[in-house]
């Protein structure tokens, strides 16, 4: 089969291309059911989601996953002893790094776990000092 050839044969391909918009690159907090439940049934779900993997498609649902599920599996399978392995961040090593891992539901690299343990204890002093002082 050519590289492209299962396209045509793809469930969403008979869906109207704002259909198809709206159903396939849902918010990303979505849990994208209406997209995955035509995947499930789809004939060539195998090899689209091995499409998107293959590009690194980013966004929407190919193969019934999400871009935050193939997002675990990439990460998972370049680190496999660290899942949900964070990814080089020009933040890394600030709270607003940590933030971001957070975000992206990875573990914390060193630096940023170092710097937001830094900013929450600072947090904490500052509330307890202020709560001395109104009482």
């Amino acid at each position: 089969m050519n590289e492209n050839q299962w396209r045509a044969r793809a469930m969403c391909d008979a869906l109207e291309p704002g259909e198809m918009d709206a159903i396939f690159f849902p918010h990303p907090n979505s849990d994208a059911a209406e997209a995955k439940a035509i995947c499930r049934v789809c004939p060539v779900a195998a090899e689209c989601l091995k499409y998107a993997l293959d590009t690194g498609q980013e966004f929407g649902v190919w193969g019934a996953m999400t871009e935050r599920e193939r997002f675990k599996v990439t990460a998972s399978a370049k680190f496999p002893n660290r899942p949900n392995a964070p990814t080089s961040d020009p933040r890394c090593g600030s709270y607003n790094g940590a933030k971001a891992h957070r975000k992206r539901l990875e573990q914390f690299c060193d630096d940023c776990r170092d710097a937001r343990n830094e900013y929450e204890s600072g947090r904490r002093r500052r509330a307890r000092a202020a709560a001395r002082e109104a009482s």
